[in-house]
């Protein structure tokens, strides 16, 4: 970026030149004879000197705003030449959440390879929220996950709609009272018989849990949970292992090894669900690439 723009805009954001020579790294001395040596070369004031503080005149508010301008766009053609590099290097990154990764590694990566042989996916493993802030930042290229975000920026293809589930390793305490029930894909059972199951939640603060509490409270469920644990991976290891159940969403069992020793069942008075989406910037140079993956994940997504 242009230096005399990020110069004058941290002097308006601070609204004096200490803290933004501070910030800038270099001199006040430095700063305040580069904002004078600007201001005689448009022949005018930007600021106004109260005191200590820089007060931006009329024509500095005008000026300031159109830098912003140029600012936004100088990132976005830097973004925008950032996508070409990396395409042309043959790199796509992506964020996936950990439920996904056997079926990322097994099935989407060598189909995705075989239709784009000129393309490699680079994987990132993090938190859903860590993974909307790097697309944020379009420091990855796209997010599966499971969630409907919805912002300003970002657009998303729904992969498939899960639907959430009581996961547990020993069936034995539900199969003898769960029901057929239209509408829902497993067998029934009643929350209430979650009431004396130890139950596996996910750490505080996660947006995922968050979500489920809301759904078991709506049920007249308030589980105190015997573990708590950092990820859905590795609630499912614990249920598969202890006594315990857990409420998740049937995509992120069914698309792991696990699923071949955890039992699913539904509950609620109507199926609750959740999306598993391809996330990615709407101004993305890669929609081709990002379409092709959708599309896979679509196939091979159970």
């Amino acid at each position: 970026m242009d230096k005399s723009i990020e110069y004058i805009l941290e002097v308006a954001r601070c609204r004096g030149i200490t803290k933004a020579a501070e910030n800038l790294f270099i001199t006040p001395s430095a700063l305040s004879k580069y904002i004078i040596s600007k201001e005689r070369e448009l022949g005018l004031p930007l600021f106004h000197r109260v005191g200590k503080e820089f007060v931006p005149t009329t024509a500095g508010e005008h000026y300031i705003t159109r830098l912003k301008e140029i600012q936004l766009i100088e990132r976005k053609l830097d973004d925008e030449m950032l996508a070409y590099a990396n395409l042309t290097r043959g790199i796509l990154q992506i964020g996936i959440q950990a439920s996904f990764i056997e079926a990322l590694f097994r099935d989407i990566m060598p189909a995705f390879e075989k239709q784009l042989p000129g393309v490699r996916l680079y994987v990132n493993e993090s938190t859903l929220n860590m993974f909307y802030q790097k697309l944020r930042q379009k420091q990855i290229d796209m997010v599966l996950s499971m969630g409907d975000l919805h912002e300003d920026g970002i657009e998303s293809q729904v992969i498939k709609e899960g639907q959430f589930v009581i996961a547990t390793a020993h069936p034995e305490v539900f199969q003898r009272v769960a029901v057929e029930k239209e509408g829902f894909s497993y067998p029934w059972i009643d929350t209430a018989l979650l009431a004396d199951v130890p139950m596996v939640g996910l750490r505080n603060g996660s947006v995922y849990q968050e979500r489920t509490d809301k759904i078991l409270e709506a049920n007249g469920i308030h589980p105190s949970y015997a573990y708590q644990v950092m990820s859905t991976r590795s609630g499912l290891t614990c249920i598969e292992n202890t006594d315990a159940s857990m409420v998740t969403v049937d995509t992120m069992v069914l698309n792991n090894s696990f699923r071949k020793k955890i039992h699913l069942f539904s509950f609620g008075e109507a199926p609750a669900t959740l999306p598993l989406t391809l996330s990615y910037p709407a101004d993305s140079m890669l929609k081709s690439e990002i379409e092709s993956m959708a599309d896979i994940c679509r196939k091979y997504i159970k």
